[in-house]
């Protein structure tokens, strides 16, 4: 297998051109999100398997860029580390990026890093819930059969204390329990701390 790893130091000098790659099956992109949606545009890759985004900026603008970009690809499994989360983005943003994952088997995301730390996760976690139970995201990640939450607050998911925390946790549990009713793999980890089993997960915020 191949790995191609790009940086924010890229540069196209002609933007038109499209690089065949035909045998790269593992990309990690290391760059912002203008940098990196113009790197997926000008890339053919029709052997990749997996793609890591390691700046990933949930922002309006970098949604769009995002969702234009990724759905050119057939990765199965994506790995995301998200360095900004905007609470304030609109819904079918959201939506529509996660509409563009149609082929995604196997979720990866890290943080929210930066910001307040457990409003950010909690957020996330909160849209991403509302987006996979929405009249209009009955399609979204069709062919979803793991999704991995590796958080850097612990607290997010101990924390008994914190209602509307745990709440959050638990609704995605219960959403992807029926909209993936078999065969599907939930894992919520601390960056320090053993995989929190989706049975563990529920035992702990109940």
């Amino acid at each position: 297998d191949l790995k191609f790893e790009c940086t924010g130091s890229v540069a196209f000098t002609r933007p038109r051109t499209i690089i065949e790659l035909p045998n790269v099956r593992d990309l990690t992109i290391s760059a912002e999100s203008y940098v990196a949606g113009s790197i997926l545009k000008r890339l053919s890759l029709p052997a990749l398997v997996r793609l890591e985004l390691r700046i990933v900026e949930m922002d309006e603008e970098s949604l769009d860029i995002y969702a234009d970009a990724l759905m050119l690809h057939p990765m199965t499994s994506l790995s995301l580390t998200i360095t900004l989360f905007d609470d304030s983005i609109e819904d079918f943003l959201f939506e529509d990026f996660l509409e563009s994952l149609v082929h995604v088997r196997h979720l990866e995301v890290h943080g929210p890093y930066g910001g307040s730390g457990r409003r950010e996760h909690a957020a996330f976690v909160r849209r991403l819930t509302s987006a996979l139970q929405s009249v209009t995201g009955v399609g979204l990640l069709p062919n979803l059969a793991s999704l991995e939450l590796h958080m850097v607050h612990l607290e997010f998911f101990l924390d008994k204390s914190s209602i509307i925390t745990s709440a959050f946790l638990k609704g995605l549990i219960l959403v992807c329990q029926r909209k993936y009713p078999t065969g599907f793999r939930f894992s919520a980890s601390y960056t320090t701390s053993p995989c929190i089993s989706i049975m563990e997960a529920i035992r702990q915020i109940d």
